[in-house]
């Protein structure tokens, strides 16, 4: 068997437990978005939202 790193355990577990706790999630496209336009977005949603970016396999496999 292949070994598979810790952190994406990890971060399986967090996108499950966000996708089964939290009452509306958003999948969004973020390419080619530049990085500061991102930031501010992150900036103006503190504390209404949580952006979390993360790869799309991961996120297949937390959403099964």
């Amino acid at each position: 068997m292949a070994h598979v790193a810790e952190w994406k355990y990890k971060e399986i577990k967090e996108l499950t437990d966000v996708i089964q706790n939290k009452k509306v999630i958003a999948l969004v496209n973020i390419g080619g978005i530049p990085g500061p336009q991102l930031q501010r977005m992150r900036k103006n949603f503190h504390g209404e939202a949580v952006i979390r970016c993360s790869k799309n396999s991961l996120i297949k496999i937390a959403l099964k």
